[in-house]
């Protein structure tokens, strides 16, 4: 990275990478080739958000206000692979890739985040919807939280985002918070599970299956619900463009 990264300042807007993705597109800025990547996934997360909010708003929000997270980072990632190239896996902090994080919010919700991982061992956190359900914003562009940081200390920026891990360790060994603790009477859905497949294209298939074996029928959330938004994103994004 160059010795100023353009990373490293919490006071860029994503109208400032914008500049900034323009300058380097003609070779101004002597970014670092990392650099330019991560401004292309900036650019097309900022161009993503208003067309990710109103496709989920308008699959979810009838039955689920708000809580549609899951599909909105799964989308939002999914727009930056085909737009940029940077894949959705989960790696280590030093392979370039998009990644999903799912974490505790208060005593009864969890919070799916897409983080950015660099390729320095930094990472940017994008999450379109953790200001939206926190009540702190209004829908729009600057609803969008970005926020740099390095991969060690990730932990530490979920914990200003109000968001605690599923898991911990304490005297009694480790405790895990379940699907069924959060939501009583659902499906049973492991997280560690969730989180595997939503990094994978069967998050668009109706039923999923997890590495035990056992078929979970997704529709009433995943399936055809996220195929939808999906569509949706692509039309608005595409109109947006003309």
């Amino acid at each position: 990275m160059s010795s100023v990264s353009i990373l490293e300042s919490k006071g860029y807007t994503l109208q400032d990478y914008e500049g900034l993705w323009r300058a380097a597109e003609v070779g101004r800025g002597d970014f670092s080739d990392l650099e330019v990547q991560a401004l292309g996934v900036l650019r097309c997360a900022d161009r993503s958000v208003l067309p990710l909010y109103d496709a989920s708003t308008e699959e979810y929000s009838p039955d689920r206000n708000y809580s549609f997270c899951g599909p909105y980072q799964r989308q939002l990632a999914q727009v930056i692979k085909e737009d940029t190239g940077v894949q959705l896996a989960q790696a280590g902090a030093y392979t370039p890739h998009l990644q999903l994080h799912i974490n505790r919010l208060g005593e009864s919700d969890d919070q799916t985040s897409l983080v950015y991982y660099v390729g320095d061992g930094t990472a940017i956190i994008l999450d379109g919807v953790i200001r939206l359900v926190k009540g702190a914003m209004q829908p729009g562009r600057s609803a969008l939280h970005v926020a740099w940081t390095q991969v060690d200390d990730l932990p530490l920026e979920f914990a200003g985002m109000g968001l605690t891990p599923l898991s911990d360790v304490s005297i009694y060994g480790q405790a895990i918070v379940s699907q069924e603790q959060l939501y009583p009477g659902t499906v049973p859905f492991p997280y560690d599970e969730m989180e595997r497949i939503m990094h994978t294209d069967e998050a668009y298939d109706n039923f999923v299956t997890l590495s035990k074996g056992e078929l979970i029928d997704v529709r009433s959330f995943w399936g055809p619900r996220m195929r939808a938004v999906y569509a949706g994103v692509r039309r608005r994004m595409i109109a947006a463009a003309i």
